[in-house]
C-alpha cells in the first residue's frame, strides 16, 4: 500500500499541474476565447476518464501485474507529457493530441494506484485506504 500511495502522490502532482495549467497554457498560446479553451480541454479530460477505465480494466484482466500496468501508464504520461515542450502558436492540433495521449496515461496512474491500494488493504480498512489515497493525491497536487 505504501508504494501505491507514493505513486498516487507523484501522480497527484502531475494531475493537478495539468488540470490547472492546461487552460492557462491554451489561453496564453492560442485564442483566449473561453469557448475555444473549453473545446481544447475536452479531449484531454475525456482521455483521462478513458485511461482510468482502460487501465483499471487491465488490473482485472491481469491481476498479478499492477506494477507493470502502472509502469506502462507512467511511460505514456512521461513521454507525451514531456513532448508538450514543443508547444508553439503554430501547432495547435499537435499540442492537443499530445496532451490527450498524456492524459490517457495520467488516468492510468491516478485511479489504478488507488485501486491497487484498496486491493492490498484488509476488508475492514478499504474505505480508510480509499480516503488516504485521495488525501495523498491531493497533498501531492498541492505541492506540485
Amino acid at each position: 500500500m505504501a508504494l501505491s500511495y507514493a505513486v498516487a502522490f507523484v501522480a497527484g502532482m502531475n494531475f493537478f499541474s495539468l488540470l490547472n495549467f492546461w487552460p492557462l497554457l491554451i489561453s496564453a498560446v492560442y485564442s483566449p476565447n473561453p469557448v475555444h479553451v473549453g473545446l481544447r480541454g475536452l479531449a484531454p479530460g475525456l482521455s483521462t476518464t478513458i485511461g482510468a477505465i482502460f487501465f483499471n480494466s487491465l488490473l482485472s484482466t491481469y491481476p498479478g501485474a499492477p506494477r507493470y500496468i502502472l509502469f506502462v501508464a507512467a511511460l505514456i504520461v512521461t513521454a507525451f507529457g514531456g513532448a508538450l515542450s514543443i508547444v508553439t502558436p503554430d501547432n495547435e492540433v499537435t499540442t492537443v493530441a499530445l496532451a490527450t495521449i498524456a492524459c490517457f496515461g495520467l488516468g492510468g496512474i491516478i485511479v489504478p494506484a488507488a485501486t491497487t491500494a484498496m486491493i492490498a488493504a484488509p476488508d475492514a480498512l478499504i474505505t480508510t485506504c480509499a480516503a488516504i489515497s485521495l488525501s495523498v493525491r491531493a497533498v501531492g497536487g498541492s505541492i506540485g
